[in-house]
């Protein structure tokens, strides 16, 4: 009787285990899966989208992050609507939880090979906050859209240089300027 309960018990778990690895059978994201076809890893409609490159642009700034024991160094960062940066994320400590690299609402999953620098390229959004986390969400770091500046914040006159309408002409000759002549 306690063999058959057992073979019974055996059994229960064996199914149970096999549905619970049955659920998701979307391509799972890996270093090896191209960008595009793996699926979004951690979807939080709260946070903006940026675009993934492929490729950065000539020009595109560079922002290093060290993920350690505290997390991501720094966490937080600022960049224009639209810009175009590379996070070169470099893992310094063993930690399983530091392994990867993901961004939210997007199916970038990087793994982070102790001490090598991973370039992660990407277009910050119009507006709104991107998020990028550790494989199990429990590490993060945020990039925030810096507002655009308007005419009159710049202090844009309307010839189009800052202050051109309220400033007084110029009783300088070009020839009084260093280098002229």
């Amino acid at each position: 009787m306690r063999a058959a309960r057992l073979c019974c018990l055996l059994v229960l778990s064996l199914s149970a285990l096999a549905a619970c690895q049955g659920k998701g059978t979307e391509t799972p994201v890996s270093p090896e899966t191209p960008r595009g076809e793996g699926k979004v890893v951690f979807e939080r409609p709260d946070f903006a989208t940026p675009e993934v490159l492929e490729t950065p642009p000539a020009g595109a700034r560079h922002l290093r992050v060290e993920v350690g024991p505290k997390g991501y160094t720094p966490n937080t960062f600022e960049a224009a609507a639209g810009e175009a940066l590379v996070l070169d994320v470099v893992r310094t400590a063993e930690s399983t939880c530091g392994e990867y690299l993901t961004v939210y609402n997007t199916p970038v999953k990087k793994k982070l090979p102790l001490n090598e620098v991973v370039p992660v390229a990407i277009r910050m959004p119009a507006t709104g906050e991107v998020v990028f986390a550790c494989g199990m969400d429990m590490m993060h770091g945020m990039i925030t859209v810096r507002p655009q500046a308007t005419d009159k914040e710049k202090g844009t006159g309307a010839a189009g240089a800052p202050g051109a309408a309220d400033a007084p002409p110029s009783s300088k000759s070009d020839a009084s300027k260093p280098g002229a002549g």
